[in-house]
């Protein structure tokens, strides 16, 4: 295993995997469309949909940073083929379980679909994302612009290695 795989996070973006103000009737209906979406870009395996449904059952993904509520729903592995993080921004808000709660509810906008390969990855992608959840100007970004790029810059950085977060930006326009 390399020091980039370990280190450098931004392969996991591609600009096909950020969606913007999307509207869905459920959580199952959000699972189901992105699940279908990331077996079309060869992302997950087809066991990915029912074992998804089933750990955010068990091990809800909702979290309550300060500034808006954000999911993160994440499975092992096995379940992918290639790493990724796919976000999606829904129009209006879904109700997801608070991360270490069975009953709290949370209406979440902000939703944060990761994958590995690499399970040693995991906590180091984790540990970026709360960093970037930290910053209420980001958060803001991610929850109006509806540029694209903005959101996949803003991403980059968040998930580049630490020597790039100074001064190295990779733009997308």
């Amino acid at each position: 295993m390399s020091f980039m795989e370990l280190s450098d996070f931004t392969a996991m973006l591609h600009l096909d995997y950020l969606s913007l103000e999307e509207e869905f009737s459920s959580q199952t209906d959000l699972f189901t469309t992105v699940a279908e979406r990331l077996q079309a870009f060869n992302l997950v395996t087809d066991a990915y949909l029912p074992a998804l449904l089933t750990r955010e059952k068990d091990f809800p993904t909702g979290l309550d940073p300060a500034h808006c509520h954000i999911a993160i729903p994440h499975l092992d592995a096995s379940f992918h083929s290639k790493a990724f993080l796919y976000f999606c921004r829904l129009k209006e808000p879904l109700s997801f379980t608070k991360m270490g709660s069975k009953t709290e509810q949370l209406p979440v906008k902000l939703v944060f679909f990761l994958g590995f390969t690499n399970p040693q990855s995991q906590l180091r992608v984790l540990q970026r994302l709360m960093i970037l959840f930290q910053r209420s100007d980001a958060l803001s970004t991610l929850s109006t612009t509806n540029s694209q790029a903005e959101i996949f810059n803003l991403l980059y950085v968040a998930l580049a290695e630490p020597s790039r977060k100074d001064g190295q930006r990779h733009e997308i326009s």
